[in-house]
């Protein structure tokens, strides 16, 4: 499978990701497991250490903010998003995951910001899977 194609199959998943997300707040199931497919056809062995070392930080605030919080703090579908975009970004170095972390919170941060001076209101639950893949392209834009 070419390169070309490889992206053009991202593209459109991350097209429906963003559309279910946002209307349905859910992330389909097919959709991950075709990024994860993706990932391991482009990177292989690779792909899979980066899955999880990109989850890694993801599963903790996963947890510990839920307990602390008393409710979930993320979706289990947007860690099984971040599970199949760590496959296609493959293994890196810790520095580019905590990239991708922090510009996933500051870019949800930034819309919740944005949200709130036009609308004088803030959501109690936001769409996180629309965040993690503008992350994702803002680190990985090249290769698409």
């Amino acid at each position: 499978m070419g390169r070309d194609l490889i992206n053009i199959l991202i593209i459109i998943n991350f097209v429906i990701i963003i559309k279910e997300d946002i209307k349905k707040r859910e992330i389909p199931n097919s959709c991950n497991i075709i990024l994860f497919i993706l990932g391991l056809i482009l990177n292989g062995k690779n792909g899979i250490l980066g899955a999880s070392i990109y989850l890694a930080p993801f599963f903790l605030i996963y947890g510990y903010l839920s307990d602390l919080l008393k409710k979930d703090s993320l979706g289990f579908g947007d860690l099984k998003l971040v599970f199949s975009l760590g496959a296609i970004l493959g293994n890196r170095d810790y520095f580019e995951v905590l990239k991708f972390l922090n510009f996933s919170f500051i870019f949800a941060s930034l819309y919740i910001l944005l949200e709130f001076i036009l609308k004088k209101e803030i959501r109690k639950e936001l769409p996180f899977g629309p965040f993690l893949i503008l992350s994702f392209l803002v680190l990985d834009w090249r290769n698409l």
